[in-house]
């Protein structure tokens, strides 16, 4: 190859020439212009080309010289020199200075392009920061007097702002930015993270968004308002059977039976209605579903007595439905369903209650007569009727009367008395019944003789010698009298309690009060006043019962001084009576009539039971033979009320409205009707009126007032909470 490369001096200056040329056209032409100098000039360095301007003093000719060769920042530094400082930061931003150019906007207070500017560097807090001042400057002196349009701006940069503030992980900033922006949703949003789930409630609340809302408040522990809410919500809906389950769960019972009666669902809504205590919505709601028995008793709740005993009625619950026609007032149609549910009893109360003026009164008094007679009381209906008829001469509209007088007559055996009636009947209405026919029968019976010895007489001549010997009166009340005497063949003091003398006419009562004088006597417990003996009086012809004197005052005769008890004196009753309880419970033996008068507390500090058995079958009997009620039934047990089966439970009852009295001062009822409210009203909790009782004590008592008697505890289990 070396024979090729010749020194260039040795080439003739044409081809020299030539070459140049060509060398020039193969790259365009360019070449060898650039090799001689010739054709345009480079272009010397930008500056020295606004040299001249800025010679010249025409700094903005320069400026923009330098803007169109893309030297932005000269540009800009004539700008800043010559205090225009928006051109300034402009052109800086063209360079990608953008840091300086956003520090320039915020120098010269343009805050909106200053929060452009560090959005696109990604500054995100302070472009969050130069929003907010934005907005400050712009809309704060506006107020409340915004155009649309400037309102429409004022939450577009509220939400550039927050944006901006959330991108920079400033949740509370950026939150706070979009609530005053009206974005409610996105700052509940926010709110949430911040865990500030009452505020993020509110604000998703404010913008609509139910569901939201109502999380929010369930996740701050207001289940109630969120349910309430959806409720709400879910209602609007027309969703009404799954809004009213949560207006349920929201606590409003009431709202949700209207919503699911709205619904046509009557069942939940007589459920619900029932469940808030509007009990008369209830009755009609149950009414609708043909459910008698549930109606009625919502009715009675409501006090609505004649509708709740229709209703008992219709569905042939005759014992409910006399209670009910009792407690309106309508004591004929009471009797006459008390008499169907053989609650003879009930029957003779109302009967007795019927005034002269009552359409219904004769017949009233036939009926309360055959009531006195199935009771085996027909000396009490004969006295019954005598009085009524007040000696009026037999007519047709009295005959029911008479032929009962009649009847009741011949029961009890005056048989010369009854056929005197029986022939008045027959001459007035030969077809009478069966009054021939009585007569005719009557006819045939031989004269009672006057020598036949009476059962008193009987029992007297039974008994023997006098044994008791009386040293003074010490009480007498509704059941009889009592004396403090001298058991003579035992030599000791007892108490003796001579009974009514009705109580000697009813042949199941002197069986029944002899059968309980026995259980109670093989009682013996220090807690017990026990029972010594149980006989007829031989003087007075009267049952009796000989105990155990107990030299000290009743409980009831405390109360009376007293008004309530201290929790010492209580706990002391307590643990007496349980003691008994148990121990009687643990023979089979329930005393039925646990009240403030049938406990003592001697003069020794001892508590003793009395009665064990004895004072409810009094009762009864009384009642049969009076024309008074019994007394109101203060500490009577729901199932004892309803007339069920009867267990220690009932006792338990009693015993907790007893222990309810001497710490309130009052038993658990006392106003209203007071057997309704034993059998459906919650008594109202010791604690609220008594507040020193401690708590375990409160709980015990109204444990024992539970209305199932499944719910109550026992005399033992009693004791052993106490100990604890």
């Amino acid at each position: 190859m070396s024979q090729f490369i010749f020194p260039i001096e040795s080439f003739e200056p044409l081809v020299l020439l030539t070459t140049l040329v060509l060398l020039g056209a193969a790259k365009g032409g360019s070449g060898w212009k650039k090799m001689f100098g010739l054709g345009k000039k480079e272009s010397k360095s930008p500056a020295s080309t606004a040299d001249p301007a800025l010679a010249a003093g025409d700094w903005e000719r320069a400026a923009k010289i330098f803007e169109e060769d893309g030297r932005y920042r000269d540009a800009a530094k004539l700008y800043r020199g010559k205090g225009q400082n928006h051109e300034a930061a402009r052109l800086l931003v063209r360079a990608g200075a953008l840091t300086e150019a956003a520090s320039i906007f915020e120098r010269v207070g343009h805050y909106q392009k200053a929060a452009e500017v560090c959005a696109q560097s990604g500054d995100n807090k302070r472009a969050g920061e130069n929003y907010r001042r934005y907005l400050q400057d712009k809309f704060n002196t506006l107020a409340d007097a915004r155009s649309p349009a400037d309102h429409a701006e004022f939450t577009k940069y509220c939400r550039l702002a927050g944006q901006a503030f959330e991108r920079a992980g400033l949740h509370e900033q950026a939150a706070e930015v979009l609530e005053r922006g009206e974005q409610w949703e996105d700052a509940a949003g926010l709110f949430l993270k911040l865990n500030r789930h009452l505020k993020a409630a509110d604000l998703y609340e404010r913008a609509g968004a139910v569901d939201h809302a109502a999380d929010a408040y369930a996740q701050a522990g207001d289940r109630v308002r969120a349910a309430q809410m959806r409720g709400e919500h879910l209602y609007k809906r027309d969703q009404k059977n799954e809004a009213a389950v949560q207006f349920l769960l929201g606590g409003d019972p009431l709202r949700a039976a209207e919503v699911y009666e709205e619904a046509g669902n009557y069942l939940d809504s007589a459920r619900c209605y029932e469940h808030c205590g509007a009990h008369r919505q209830a009755a009609e709601a149950y009414e609708r579903l043909e459910q008698l028995d549930r109606a009625a008793e919502m009715y009675g709740r409501s006090q609505d007595y004649q509708r709740a005993a229709a209703l008992y009625e219709k569905a042939e619950d005759w014992g409910r439905a006399a209670r009910m026609f009792a407690e309106s007032g309508d004591y004929y149609r009471a009797a006459k369903n008390a008499r169907k549910a053989s609650l003879t009893e009930l029957a003779i109360d109302c009967l007795q209650k019927i005034e002269p003026t009552n359409p219904h009164y004769q017949e009233s008094l036939v009926e309360l007569g055959q009531s006195f007679m199935e009771r085996d009381l027909p000396g009490v209906a004969v006295e019954k009727l005598k009085r009524a008829l007040h000696d009026q001469p037999l007519t047709a509209k009295n005959l029911d009367m008479y032929y009962t007088l009649a009847v009741a007559s011949e029961q009890m055996g005056g048989y010369e008395e009854a056929a005197k009636i029986f022939k008045q009947i027959v001459a007035e209405n030969y077809s009478y019944r069966d009054a021939v026919g009585r007569l005719q029968e009557l006819d045939k019976k031989p004269a009672k003789k006057a020598t036949e010895p009476s059962l008193h007489q009987a029992a007297k001549e039974e008994l023997g010698g006098k044994r008791y010997e009386f040293i003074e009166k010490i009480g007498a009340g509704g059941m009889g009298v009592v004396y403090r005497a001298k058991d003579t063949r035992l030599n000791r003091i007892v108490a003796y309690k001579m009974l009514m003398e009705q109580f000697m006419e009813v042949k199941d009562i002197r069986e029944r009060f002899l059968r309980e004088a026995q259980s109670a006597a093989q009682l013996n417990h220090p807690n017990i006043v026990t029972v010594f003996d149980v006989d007829v009086d031989p003087e007075q012809n009267r049952l009796f019962i000989a105990m155990e004197f107990v030299s000290g005052e009743s409980y009831f005769d405390i109360l009376q001084r007293e008004t309530k008890l201290s929790i010492q004196q209580t706990v002391q009753f307590v643990g007496g009576v349980l003691k008994a309880l148990a121990h009687a419970h643990s023979h089979g033996v329930l005393h039925r009539d646990i009240k403030p008068s049938n406990v003592m507390l001697s003069k020794q500090r001892a508590v003793k039971i009395m009665d064990f058995g004895l004072a409810k079958i009094l009762r009864d009997a009384k009642a049969q033979g009076s024309e008074k009620a019994s007394g109101t039934p203060l500490y009577m047990s729901p199932e004892q009320i309803l007339g069920g089966p009867l267990d220690f439970r009932t006792d338990i009852y009693a015993f907790g409205g007893t222990v309810y009295h001497l710490l309130a001062g009052e038993p658990p009822f006392v106003d209203g009707e007071v057997l309704y409210h034993h059998v459906y009203t919650a008594a109202r909790p010791l604690k609220e009126l008594r507040p020193d009782v401690p708590k375990v004590l409160a709980n015990i008592v109204m444990a024992c007032l539970e209305k199932e008697p499944a719910d109550r505890p026992t005399s033992e289990q009693i004791l052993k909470m106490l100990k604890k």
